[in-house]
């Protein structure tokens, strides 16, 4: 079971106005960050739960003779919800992903979830954007990611940063 919590220290550490991540194209309106940050952290008692699971991998299968359907990752109701959530608030932003993803800091953030915790708003968004933008080009990235603990690690700082603005 994933905790969370956090120490005196880490509940008074505010995001700055520049670390306001843009709302994405996805947005279905204009939606504040207490807000956005209140739509992930709801996931919170979910991902938490001890049954959870992210999804299932569907083995390749043989169709025909000489022709097989290729194998892929179905991801479970809980976690494509999340996903329509990070689009719907927003989450997912127009920035070199791409680029990103080979940064040091992004590379800390995945080798090392736990650092997360001390992560801002515009840093969680870059996460959540480039670990959706990798599902379209291998299968799975996001169930990999939950795995890992980043998803949990997101979901946890979210409740924090949401308990920072009033």
């Amino acid at each position: 079971m994933f905790l969370y919590f956090a120490s005196k220290k880490q509940m008074k550490a505010k995001s700055s106005k520049k670390d306001n991540p843009p709302l994405g194209p996805g947005a279905s309106r204009e939606w504040s960050l207490k807000e956005r940050l209140e739509a992930i952290a709801a996931f919170a008692p979910v991902f938490d739960a001890p049954d959870f699971s992210p999804g299932e991998l569907v083995r390749a299968k043989q169709i025909a003779e000489n022709a097989w359907e290729a194998g892929w990752f179905r991801n479970s109701e809980e976690i494509s919800q999340f996903l329509s959530v990070c689009y719907q608030y927003g989450w997912v932003c127009d920035f070199d992903w791409v680029k990103w993803s080979n940064t040091k800091e992004c590379k800390a953030f995945l080798d090392r979830p736990e650092l997360i915790e001390k992560a801002n708003a515009l840093q969680l968004a870059k996460l959540l954007t480039t670990m959706m933008r990798s599902e379209h080009f291998a299968d799975g990235s996001v169930a990999e990611a939950f795995e890992q603990g980043v998803i949990r690690w997101i979901v946890a700082r979210s409740l924090l940063l949401c308990a920072d603005i009033s």
